[in-house]
């Protein structure tokens, strides 16, 4: 979505607000798309993955509603992590031509966003319990939460 995002942004910057606004902003933003995308890609049988933070419980639940026992989705968060620990992983899979975080924020700047980024997987888990939705903790044993949320994606729709 990050590419989308920015490629609206690039094209019509008159209607979709740039890449510094409030992430709550962005989705609502960008959820008309993206939800013409989901329901155009179901309709017509091809199996399609929107993967992002721009899309929230409530486009899930939304468009759930109107396509009943034919979306998958589940949450990722880390609501948990030492912020410390967080910020070797991150650390760990740094250098890619996206990698702002790295390239951007000192050391300072990488633990707040992390901190951040806590405070708002708490609230998506909270979101998510309250819908009914699938959210799983990266926190800890990260590649096997990865393998929990596979199986929360190839399971029944929500």
């Amino acid at each position: 979505m990050d590419v989308l995002k920015m490629a609206l942004h690039d094209t019509v910057p008159a209607i979709f607000p740039g890449p510094d606004r409030a992430p709550s902003e962005l989705a609502d933003a960008l959820w008309p798309v993206l939800r013409a995308i989901g329901l155009h890609s179901v309709t017509q049988g091809l199996p399609y993955c929107l993967e992002g933070d721009l899309v929230t419980p409530d486009h899930v639940t939304e468009l759930s509603r109107d396509l009943p026992g034919r979306i998958r989705a589940c949450f990722l968060g880390f609501p948990t992590v030492a912020a410390e620990e967080k910020v070797k992983q991150l650390a760990s899979f740094a250098g890619g031509p996206n990698d702002w975080v790295d390239r951007d924020l000192d050391r300072a700047g990488r633990l707040a966003h992390v901190e951040e980024m806590k405070r708002a997987g708490q609230a998506l888990a909270e979101s998510c319990r309250s819908q009914g939705l699938p959210f799983v903790d990266t926190s800890h044993a990260f590649e096997a939460s990865l393998e929990r949320a596979y199986d929360r994606l190839t399971g029944p729709p929500v």
